[in-house]
C-alpha cells in the first residue's frame, strides 16, 4: 500500500449521482487527532489487510475502541465500501484511493454522494455565513435540515482540507484559492437542475384492495402480535440514522422504481417488491 500520497487524475474523479440518489448524512466518524481523512484510511486499510468486522480498532487521541463492523456501516452509502456474501469488500473508489492516499479525491467521491456536499464550496465563493448555507439548503435544495448540524460538520471537513478559510469577527467563510481550483474539478447541482417528482396519487381519495390482500390482512393480522417493521440496514444502533435518510428522500416525493435505486446504489439491496 503506498504511504506517498499521489494526484489523481480529474478524468478519474467518481461521477456524480443523481440528486436523489444521494446520501443526506456525513458519515459519524470517531474524533481523533489524525484527522477525518487519515480516519478514513486507517478503516479502509483494515478491509484490504482482510482484518474481521467483528474487530476494534483505535485511534489517536481517542481511547475508546470501535467496531469495524460499525465503521464499514458508515462509509457503504458513500461507495466506499460494499458487502457481499456478508463479506466487507473494497470498491474501486476506496482502492484507489488507498493507492493513492489523494484527499482532493476522496472529498470529490464525498461531494459526488453527498447532498450540498460540493454546493457548499459554489455558494462560498462569496464569503458567507453557516446560517446562509443553512438556508440554501432548506428553501433552495428542499432538503429537510432543522439545525445547521450537517453543514457544520461539511464545513469543518473542508477547512481540514484546507479548502475554505473562516474568520472570526466576521463569521463567515470562503473559498480559498486551493478550494477555487478544487471546485473547477467536480460537477455541481444547482436549484434548477433537481427535477420535483409529482406525486401521481395526490388525487386518490380511496385506494381499491384487491381481494387477495383482503383475505391476507383478516387471516394474519393480530392485534396481539408486535408487528415487523421490515429490514433495516446496518446494525440496531444506527437504524434512526438509516430511518432518517430513507425519510428525507420520501421528503420531495418520490417514485418507488427511485426507492429501489436508491437502496441498490446506498445498501446494497435489491428490492423485488414494495407495498
Amino acid at each position: 500500500m503506498n504511504a506517498t500520497k499521489i494526484v489523481v487524475p480529474i478524468t478519474d474523479y467518481p461521477q456524480n449521482k443523481e440528486w436523489k440518489f444521494k446520501t443526506f448524512g456525513m458519515p459519524k466518524l470517531p474524533t481523533s487527532d489524525m484527522g477525518e481523512t487519515e480516519v478514513i484510511y486507517k478503516i479502509l486499510k483494515t478491509v484490504h489487510e482482510g482484518k474481521s468486522s467483528n474487530d476494534f480498532i483505535k485511534f489517536e487521541g481517542n481511547d475508546k475502541s470501535f467496531k469495524l463492523d460499525r465503521m464499514y456501516e458508515w462509509l457503504r452509502p458513500l461507495g466506499l465500501l460494499k458487502k457481499e456474501n456478508l463479506v466487507w469488500k473494497l470498491t474501486d473508489l476506496s482502492k484507489k484511493y488507498l493507492e493513492t492516499h489523494d484527499d482532493l479525491y476522496l472529498t470529490a467521491i464525498f461531494c459526488s454522494s453527498l447532498v450540498f456536499m460540493g454546493e457548499i464550496l459554489y455558494l462560498l465563493k462569496k464569503p458567507q455565513k453557516m446560517n446562509f448555507l443553512l438556508e440554501a439548503a432548506v428553501k433552495d435544495y428542499k432538503i429537510n435540515w432543522k439545525t445547521p448540524s450537517e453543514i457544520r460538520n461539511r464545513l469543518k471537513w473542508f477547512r481540514d482540507i484546507g479548502l475554505i478559510k473562516y474568520e472570526d469577527f466576521k463569521l463567515e467563510y470562503s473559498l480559498t484559492n486551493f478550494g477555487e481550483e478544487f471546485l473547477k474539478k467536480i460537477k455541481i447541482v444547482m436549484p434548477t437542475d433537481i427535477v420535483e417528482v409529482v406525486d401521481c396519487t395526490e388525487t386518490e381519495k380511496n385506494i381499491p384492495l384487491s381481494n387477495w390482500s383482503l383475505n391476507l390482512y383478516n387471516n394474519s393480522v393480530s392485534f396481539e402480535k408486535k408487528m415487523t417493521i421490515g429490514y433495516i440496514p446496518g446494525k440496531t444502533i444506527d437504524a434512526i440514522n438509516i430511518i432518517s435518510e430513507y425519510l428525507h428522500l420520501l421528503m420531495n416525493e418520490t417514485v418507488v422504481d427511485d426507492i429501489r435505486e436508491y437502496s441498490t446504489t446506498n445498501y446494497q439491496i435489491h428490492l423485488l417488491m414494495l407495498f
